[in-house]
C-alpha cells in the first residue's frame, strides 16, 4: 500500500488492500492504462469521543478507515487503472477531513498487497498478517482502560499450518511504534462486536450460505487492558459457561505453528518454484490473457502465466514484482520483435559474456535498458538463464531504489518455454528516488555512460546480502524453478490460429 497526506497533530489511516499491485505513475514509463471509475464503496461516518473516522468497504476486499483528532467534515473519491506491462489493475482512494474551525488535511492511499497497515506520521505498522488468509477481518475504535485515548482493536485471520484467527491492538497511549497481541487464538473465524465505548466482545463467525453473509455465533469473550509494571498486555477474558466444542478451539498461540520460513508455490500447471519468506509472504498464479486490443504491437504479449508477489519486501515500487512464464512460439507469433529477442537471447546464454552491452528482455519495456549490474548465468531444473540488477528509464535518469530490480530471463533447455522475474531490489548506496540524487544532474546527463559505469562497478563489488531482498535468496528462488512442459495446454492461442 502506498500512502499520503498533510494533517495536523494526529490523522492515521488504515487500508486492507486488494490482492493487488501497485502501479506507480513515473514519467519515464507509460505503463498505466487511462484511469476508470472504482466500484463504490459504502461509507460510514462518526465521531468518538473528541475524533472523527471515517470508514469505506468495498465488495471486493478493499477496506480504508481514517481516524482524525477532531470532528467534522470528511469525504473520498477513488479511481482505478490497469496495470502497465501484465500487472494487475489497482485502485487509488483520495479522501479529506476538515475540522469545525477550517483546518484541512488530504490524503491518498494506493493499494499494493493483501496486508492491512495503520500509518501514523512517518510509523508504519502491519496489522497481522494476510498470509494465506484473509488479514484483518474487523476493527473497532475503543477506550478500554477509561483513559482518554482511543485504542484500535483488530481481528485477523491466516494460515500458519493451522487456519486460525487472531486479536491485536494498537494503542497509542501506551507505545506508538508496536502493535499488541492477545496471547489467545481461535481455530476458525472470529468477529468484533462492540456494546459500549468500553466495552468489546469477541465473537465466533460462521458463513451464512443463503444470504452469503457472516452470522454472529457465540460471545467467546471481553477483551481486557492489563496494565502490568513493565508490560501492558491485550488479555481475552473467556465467556463463562462456552460449550466444550468452542472451548477447545481457543489456544495459546504459543502452542500453534509459526510461519515457515519457506514458502512453496504451486501453479497446479506443472511450474513449481521456493522461496524465503523475507522475499514475500506468498504468491499468487494467474492466467494472464493474450494480446490487448488497441495495444502497440511491440507491447503485444500471448497468453502467459504469470506469478504476483503478495507481502513483497519492497511494496511500493516499479516495476511490479513478478515471475512471468511465457509460450515462446505464440510470444513469436503475435509480436513480430519476440522472434529476434529470443534469438539474441539464445546466443547470449551460449557464450555467457561477462560485460554485455545489452541483454534483450521479456516483456518489451518502453524505454531504456539503462544498466546491467552483476550479471551472472543461473541454471534451473532443465533450463538456464542470465540475471542481473537493471533500470529501465531516459539515459539521464539517476539509478535509484524506486525502479531498479532484479531482472532474469531464461529458456528451458528445450526452448519451447520463456521464463522472466522482474523483482525490485533497493541498497543503500542508491538514492530512494529520483530526487534523492545529490549530484549535479545536467553533468549527469552529459556524462551518463561514466556514472552508470561507476554504480555498476559499486554494486558488483556490495555483498549479495547487503542488498534487500538478499540477492542470494532471490537466485535461490530462480535455481528452484521447474516447469514441465504441460503448462501451457490451455492457454488460449494467439489469433488465428
Amino acid at each position: 500500500m502506498k500512502c499520503g497526506g498533510h494533517a495536523g497533530p494526529f490523522f492515521s489511516i488504515l487500508a486492507t488492500a486488494l490482492l493487488l499491485s501497485a502501479c506507480l505513475v513515473i514519467a519515464s514509463v507509460a505503463a498505466c492504462a487511462p484511469r476508470l471509475t472504482a466500484p463504490a464503496a459504502d461509507v460510514a461516518a462518526g465521531a468518538v469521543g473528541g475524533t472523527g473516522y471515517r470508514f469505506l468497504r468495498w465488495k471486493q476486499g478493499l477496506a480504508v478507515m481514517i481516524w482524525y483528532d477532531f470532528r467534522g467534515d470528511s469525504g473520498s473519491s477513488s479511481t482505478s487503472s490497469g496495470g502497465g506491462l501484465g500487472a494487475p489493475s489497482t485502485y487509488t482512494i483520495h479522501g479529506y477531513a476538515e475540522s469545525e474551525d477550517g483546518d484541512r488535511f488530504e490524503w491518498e492511499a494506493e493499494t499494493s498487497d493483501g496486508e492491512t497497515f495503520l500509518i501514523k506520521g512517518d510509523t508504519v505498522l502491519r496489522l497481522g498478517t494476510a498470509a494465506g488468509g484473509r488479514g484483518v477481518t474487523s476493527l473497532k475504535l475503543s477506550d478500554l482502560d477509561w483513559d482518554g485515548t482511543a485504542e484500535v482493536l483488530f481481528t485477523y485471520n491466516f494460515e500458519s499450518g493451522i487456519y486460525h484467527s487472531r486479536i491485536g491492538m494498537y494503542a497509542p497511549a501506551y507505545d506508538q511504534e508496536r502493535t499488541y497481541e492477545a496471547q489467545t487464538a481461535y481455530l476458525g473465524d472470529v468477529a468484533l462486536v462492540k456494546d459500549a465505548l468500553t466495552h468489546v466482545m469477541v465473537k465466533a463467525v460462521a458463513p451464512d450460505d443463503e444470504t452469503s453473509t457472516l452470522r454472529y455465533g457465540e460471545t467467546l469473550g471481553l477483551l481486557v487492558i492489563d496494565q502490568g509494571e513493565d508490560e501492558v498486555e491485550l488479555e481475552l477474558h473467556v465467556a463463562e459457561g462456552l460449550p466444550d466444542d468452542l472451548l477447545h478451539n481457543l489456544l495459546s498461540i504459543s502452542t500453534l505453528p509459526e510461519l515457515e520460513p519457506d514458502t512453496s508455490v504451486d501453479s497446479h500447471r506443472g511450474i513449481h518454484f521456493t522461496f524465503d519468506h523475507t522475499i514475500a509472504e506468498q504468491a499468487v498464479a494467474e492466467v494472464a490473457p493474450g494480446p490487448v486490443e488497441g495495444a502497440p504491437s511491440w507491447a503485444a504479449q500471448p497468453a502467459h502465466v504469470q506469478f504476483s508477489f503478495v507481502g513483497y519486501a519492497l511494496p511500493t515500487r516499479f516495476p511490479a514484482p513478478r515471475l512471468i512464464v511465457y509460450p515462446v512460439a505464440r510470444f513469436e507469433e503475435v509480436n513480430e520483435g519476440a522472434a529476434a529477442t529470443v534469438a539474441d537471447l539464445r546466443r547470449l546464454l551460449a557464450d555467457e559474456p561477462a560485460s554485455p552491452e545489452t541483454i534483450s528482455f521479456l516483456p518489451p519495456f518502453s524505454s531504456s535498458q539503462v544498466m546491467r549490474a552483476r550479471v551472472a548465468y543461473v541454471s534451473f531444473r532443465e533450463g538456464t538463464g542470465v540475471r542481473f540488477l537493471t533500470q529501465y528509464a531516459t539515459p539521464d535518469r539517476p539509478i535509484n531504489n524506486q525502479e531498479v530490480f532484479y531482472a532474469f530471463q531464461g529458456l528451458t533447455d528445450d526452448g519451447v518455454t520463456a521464463v522472466s522475474a522482474i523483482l525490485p531490489i533497493s541498497h543503500t548506496l542508491l538514492p530512494e528516488d529520483p530526487t534523492g540524487y545529490e549530484g549535479n544532474l545536467d553533468a549527469l546527463a552529459e556524462d551518463f555512460d561514466a556514472y552508470v559505469s561507476d554504480i555498476e562497478q559499486q554494486l558488483d563489488a556490495r555483498d549479495a546480502s547487503t542488498f534487500t531482498p538478499d540477492l542470494s535468496l532471490l537466485d535461490a528462488m530462480i535455481q528452484s524453478l521447474e516447469v514441465d512442459r504441460p503448462w501451457m495446454s490451455d492457454l488460449s492461442a494467439p489469433p488465428g490460429e
